[in-house]
C-alpha cells in the first residue's frame, strides 16, 4: 500500500488539528467522547473488553487559510468567535 505523502503536492507541510475523539466499547454498546484514553483504560482495567478508539484529524497546509478569499475568511473568524 502507498504512503499518502506520495499524493500531496510538492511543498506542502501538513498541519494537523485533532476535530474529533471517541472511544467504544463493542461488547457493552458505551461510547464516550472527552478524554478518550483514560476513559479507555479504566473501562479496560474495570470490565475486561476491548476498547476500539477512532481520532478524526483536520490536514491542512499552514497557508491554507491565507488562500481564502477575504469574505471567507471573515465568515470563518466569525464562526470561530461564537464558539469561544
Amino acid at each position: 500500500m502507498p504512503d499518502a505523502s506520495e499524493f500531496l503536492p510538492s511543498g506542502f507541510t501538513p498541519v494537523e488539528e485533532q476535530m474529533f475523539e471517541k472511544a467504544e466499547c463493542k461488547v457493552c454498546g458505551l461510547k464516550h467522547f472527552d478524554d478518550v484514553r483514560a476513559w479507555a483504560h479504566q473501562h479496560v482495567r474495570d470490565t475486561g473488553h476491548n476498547i476500539e478508539l477512532y481520532f478524526g484529524y483536520d490536514v491542512r497546509d499552514k497557508e491554507w487559510f491565507d488562500r481564502l478569499s477575504y469574505e471567507r475568511q471573515a465568515e470563518i473568524e466569525q464562526i470561530r468567535g461564537k464558539r469561544r
